[in-house]
């Protein structure tokens, strides 16, 4: 089952899209949305608290360490998941709904009742991250950059790692692994490697001496 399949079968469904920065998400919803009309399609990005200048001043007030980072960078303030919520209620209230939300961040374990479904979009993260240099780098400077890779990858890992270890919150749900052209992944693996390396992220951060060298390194490319 492809993620084409899945939304062109299905009567009714509230479905989460998630993948990290760069994965490719995007560019799939906007595929699905000519290729099937019939789907609600809302976005994280409409849920921001605050405008981009609100995000990056907050971003700069941050000190850049380990502690900080597992101390205050979770990300999901960032969002209103209570209008968000509301909305997905308010198309399920009119009966007939097939709902795809997207979004980097999976919400607190509260939230998840609210899907059926939860499809991951897993991306090769030497290609990931060329992605998000090529499609930041104009708008950010190098130390900016830096800063979004530590808050993302950490918050993102946060996230996905409290999902797939919280237990009986998860029963009844579709947990599929799909690449970025929406084809699910049959092995099993890339769930658990990718479990796994979230895990890593949260338990070691991420070194910005090492980053600095990658965002040089693609600059040079």
């Amino acid at each position: 089952m492809n993620i084409r399949d899945f939304l062109s079968a299905r009567e009714k469904f509230c479905l989460f899209l998630t993948g990290q920065a760069a994965s490719g998400k995007t560019t799939l919803v906007k595929s699905l949305s000519h290729e099937c009309p019939g789907v609600i399609y809302l976005s994280l990005d409409d849920y921001f608290i605050g405008d981009s200048s609100y995000r990056k001043s907050r971003t700069r007030s941050l000190v850049l360490s380990n502690g900080s980072l597992r101390s205050h960078i979770t990300m999901t303030d960032w969002w209103d998941w209570n209008l968000l919520c509301a909305h997905i209620v308010h198309h399920k209230r009119m009966g007939y709904y097939k709902i795809l939300v997207d979004g980097a961040v999976l919400p607190s374990p509260v939230f998840y009742e609210h899907f059926d479904s939860i499809f991951f979009l897993l991306h090769p993260e030497n290609k990931r991250f060329r992605d998000l240099f090529k499609r930041d780098s104009a708008k950010r400077s190098q130390s900016e950059l830096v800063t979004r890779l530590q808050i993302t990858n950490y918050a993102e890992a946060l996230s996905y790692c409290l999902f797939l270890n919280s237990g009986s919150a998860l029963n009844g749900k579709l947990i599929v692994a799909i690449d970025r052209h929406g084809e699910r992944i049959t092995n099993i693996q890339p769930i658990g490697i990718f479990l796994a390396r979230m895990q890593t992220s949260i338990d070691h951060g991420l070194d910005e001496q090492s980053l600095h060298i990658l965002v040089k390194n693609l600059q040079s490319d």
